[in-house]
């Protein structure tokens, strides 16, 4: 509990600047919408995911059958027939036959004492016959049919006083639960790593741009160059600065441009879209990165919010089910140790067809019934059951921690990039004033082609900084809200 205490007071300090608790996005991102709607039409991880969901609302259907009235029917019939042959001078022959056959309908009906009451009603038409004779001359038939309705009832019913019902009705919507958290988690998973992916993309197209603009620099720096080296304006050794910084850039473009078509084979073959379908042709590396990417809308709210949401986490929401599961294990254990009382009854009414003649009949029976030696499995089962719910409340102590901390640590991004976001601005300021005084000195000569390229590279690493760091702040929102149980995909296309 010490333990735990600290690392509450230590998430409460650390989290000066949050984000809300009941977050309403405003995507404006129209390229990461379609994503987001790619995602649920052509990927097959997601449309698995939805079969997963219908697979355990089924699977509740079929669990909860058992609590509903069971009927069944039937038609059936049985005959049999004897021959009997005497060849003697006094001539015997006899034949026998009897035919039975008729509709049954049977029910069972599971009790909220968690007894069973069964019952049967059945019609039934019984035939005999017989033939015999003595003599070819002098047969002797006679056939005989009765109509047998009967009716019968019987109840089993444990003695055991507990909530045996409401724990076996309580397991099968407990294990419902965690099919659907489990698929709204994996949901959540799907969506970050659709929004990753596109990230890629953008993180490749940018740097492409980015390269692309410096490559155009260089190369026109360098056909003025080798027109003006011809003329002594520059030096061998300065010309050859230009050409080394030219193919640098060269070779650092086809390297992002690899890049650039790995991330966009992986949309078109995930999502079924690519870098043309997504960007706007306009994009260029002039744009810097708040244009380039959406900030998601954050805000601001109370520690005690996102305290309050703990027990959302998917992880603590299935270690709570266990843990209710188990219980209902340890009463249903205990039922089926109970002694158990075993009553029914059946009325039969017979009606000749055949004969003017009727009869009834009544019975009844009561008994208990109960093991008397088990070798210790009851009880054994019963120990196990519990032991397995000591081992899950400690787990679920854990898993509370383990949450506190990743909040801990998803906070500390936000935060984090927040405040870089202000150190890469400045840096970006830097770096462009410290490539225009470059440029100037090129231009007279000061610095090579070399060094005004180090200041173009430091320049396009402080941008691409900056939209990194935006991508790392929106993840680590995102994962925020995954961890804390609530419907990205909801929150993010409404």
């Amino acid at each position: 509990m010490a333990g735990k205490s600290i690392i509450i007071i230590t998430f409460l300090l650390i989290s000066a600047a949050l984000v809300h608790a009941e977050p309403d996005f405003t995507l404006n991102d129209r390229a990461l919408t379609a994503v987001l709607v790619a995602l649920k039409t052509d990927c097959r991880a997601y449309t698995a995911n939805e079969a997963y969901n219908e697979g355990g609302r089924l699977q509740h259907e079929a669990a909860m059958s058992q609590y509903y009235l069971q009927l069944t029917g039937g038609l059936d019939s049985s005959g049999q027939n004897s021959f009997k042959n005497i060849l003697t001078d006094d001539i015997v022959i006899t034949n026998n036959y009897s035919l039975l056959g008729g509709p049954e309908l049977s029910f069972s009906q599971l009790l909220p004492s968690y007894g069973t009451l069964s019952g049967s009603v059945s019609d039934r038409i019984r035939g005999s016959g017989i033939e015999e004779s003595n003599s070819p001359l002098l047969p002797r038939q006679e056939a005989l049919f009765h109509n047998d309705l009967s009716f019968s009832i019987g109840l089993s019913q444990p003695l055991y006083f507990g909530e045996a019902y409401g724990a076996s009705l309580r397991q099968v919507d407990q294990n419902l639960d965690i099919s659907r958290i489990n698929y709204q988690n994996n949901r959540n998973i799907l969506v970050i790593s659709a929004i990753e992916d596109y990230y890629n993309l953008l993180k490749a197209k940018y740097q492409v741009d980015l390269i692309a603009v410096r490559l155009k620099t260089n190369t026109e720096y360098l056909r003025r160059m080798e027109k003006e080296y011809q003329l002594g304006i520059w030096t061998l050794g300065q010309l050859n600065s230009a050409r080394a910084a030219s193919l640098q850039s060269s070779a650092d473009l086809l390297k992002a441009e690899q890049a650039l078509i790995s991330a966009n084979e992986l949309m078109s073959s995930v999502y079924g879209l690519t870098a043309a379908m997504l960007m706007d042709s306009e994009s260029s590396a002039s744009s810097d990165a708040e244009s380039v990417i959406t900030e998601l809308n954050s805000g601001g709210i109370e520690v005690a919010d996102l305290l309050s949401r703990l027990d959302n986490s998917p992880d603590i929401r299935i270690s709570l089910n266990r843990i209710a599961i188990t219980e209902s294990e340890i009463v249903l254990k205990q039922q089926q140790s109970a002694m158990i009382l075993n009553a029914g009854g059946t009325y039969k009414i017979s009606s000749g067809l055949t004969e003017e003649t009727y009869s009834d009949n009544l019975s009844l029976s009561l008994g208990l019934s109960s093991s008397i030696i088990d070798g210790g499995a009851a009880e054994s089962a019963i120990a196990v059951k519990k032991n397995e719910l000591l081992r899950l409340e400690n787990e679920l102590e854990d898993k509370r921690a383990r949450t506190v901390s990743q909040m801990n640590l998803f906070l500390n991004n936000i935060i984090l990039s927040r405040k870089l976001s202000d150190i890469y601005i400045l840096q970006e300021e830097t770096s462009r004033f410290e490539y225009d005084k470059g440029l100037k000195e090129f231009e007279l000569g000061g610095i090579t082609q070399k060094d005004l390229l180090d200041l173009q590279i430091e320049l396009e690493n402080t941008r691409l900084s900056l939209l990194l760091n935006k991508i790392n702040y929106n993840l680590a929102v995102l994962q925020l809200y995954k961890l804390l149980g609530y419907d990205l995909e909801g929150m993010l296309l409404g």
